[in-house]
């Protein structure tokens, strides 16, 4: 016995010196010396039943055990203010030591927005005037100038109204009749196919349809594999126990994962 309680008061030594070593590190407001890059992106939550529009930043520069970015987030009437002030280094960093480096990152969420036009004003050592127009089909996003901000899209497709998405994979030859039977009964609880447009490409943040239907979150090496997206206006409900049936009849050989714009899930 005498050894292990040399060993736990070893280890709470250990663990009091970190704390104590820890507490003596404060934490560092690094100025911000990077272009930062902004992304748009739609959420969908059950649990509040809305979109949300959520505006994404991260620094070009990565920064020595710091993945935060400072700021103020306002809004007056239909103008935001957006200050980005510094880099949070924190002083308990448990990987400093390995000199592990992080993108400046921040998730700024908007709510949900009426159609209309919005005046965002997003300071990076420089302000940059832009506006945001929203309606019910997209969010396009113009910027003003160039100082210390850039993005990767003018414009994001919102997800439409009573739409069903997700796909279906299984490696399991005897159960790949799964996949086209749970299409049908889909189907046959009122999912709709959405004309496809030749030549249109509509790139939304949850998944794709072009020539071919596929889903986002979709990934490679299933066998057997469906992705689809359909119009449902349906309740939810029938579709988890379309998922529950049809996963015991598989033995859960069958992979499902299958979506709504009303944030509702089931797999």
């Amino acid at each position: 016995m005498r050894p292990i309680a040399i060993h736990v008061l070893l280890f709470s030594l250990l663990l009091c010196s970190c704390k104590k070593n820890s507490k003596s590190i404060p934490d560092k407001y690094i100025s911000i010396d990077s272009t930062i890059n902004m992304t748009m992106q739609e959420t969908l939550a059950s649990s509040y039943m809305e979109r949300h529009l959520q505006l994404k930043f991260a620094t070009d520069r990565l920064y020595n055990c710091g993945d935060t970015i400072v700021y103020t987030f306002s809004r007056t009437g239909d103008t935001f203010n957006i200050i980005f002030s510094s880099v949070l280094e924190p002083g308990a960093c448990l990987t400093r030591a390995a000199g592990a480096t992080a993108n400046g990152l921040a998730s700024l969420d908007f709510g949900n927005l009426s159609n209309g036009t919005y005046y965002i004003n997003i300071t990076n050592r420089v302000q940059n005037p832009c506006t945001l127009t929203v309606d019910s089909g997209e969010y396009i996003f113009t910027r003003g100038n160039t100082n210390g901000l850039s993005h990767t899209m003018d414009t994001l497709i919102r997800v439409a109204d009573n739409v069903i998405w997700g796909y279906l994979g299984t490696n399991s030859s005897n159960n790949a009749w799964i996949i086209p039977a749970f299409i049908d009964s889909l189907m046959g609880h009122g999912a709709q196919s959405i004309p496809i447009v030749p030549g249109n490409n509509f790139a939304y943040n949850y998944y794709l349809v072009d020539s071919q239907i596929c889903t986002r979150h979709a990934f490679d090496g299933y066998y057997y594999s469906k992705s689809f997206v359909y119009h449902y206006s349906g309740d939810f409900s029938p579709i988890l126990n379309l998922i529950q049936s049809f996963k015991g009849q598989s033995q859960n050989s069958v992979v499902f994962n299958v979506a709504n714009d009303k944030g509702q899930y089931g797999d």
